[in-house]
């Protein structure tokens, strides 16, 4: 995405999920499954209150891949 500061390959090798508009963007990464299906997000916005909306269908993906690895689907 254009304008993000940080480093693109760390991005990349981390997989870190970029969301933004025109005013700033968000950083975005869920941990592995903690307990069952509770995970933790983390955020860094830099000039964007939004919510990632574009990163949910890869929240979504991340979670289905979690329950076929446990075997729950």
């Amino acid at each position: 995405m254009q304008g993000v500061q940080e480093d693109h390959a760390r991005i990349r090798a981390h997989q870190v999920l970029v969301d933004g508009d025109d005013d700033g963007y968000l950083l975005q990464i869920f941990t592995r499954n903690l307990i069952g299906p509770i995970f933790v997000e983390i955020i860094q916005r830099v000039d964007n209150d939004g919510f990632g909306e574009g990163n949910f269908g890869a929240l979504f993906r991340m979670l289905e891949k979690d329950q076929e690895r446990r075997g729950v689907i």
